[in-house]
């Protein structure tokens, strides 16, 4: 993820001062698909379907966020 930040700046005409908000985002959205994962293994609450289902939305979203 850092990496890609680090690619788009080098490449993006952006101002330096935003980068950190990007790797806050980044962060954000890492600590919701881990949230997403995790919700597999939580019992009770949701069905197995649901939670599989959120865990691999996660993951796609966090791979393919556009």
């Amino acid at each position: 993820m850092h990496l890609g930040i680090e690619r788009f700046a080098k490449t993006a005409d952006i101002h330096k001062k935003i980068l950190p908000f990007f790797t806050f985002y980044g962060v954000l959205i890492l600590a919701m698909v881990i949230s997403a994962i995790v919700s597999i293994s939580r019992p009770g609450g949701w069905s197995d379907l649901a939670a599989v289902l959120a865990g691999v939305g996660g993951m796609l979203f966090f791979l393919f966020p556009m």
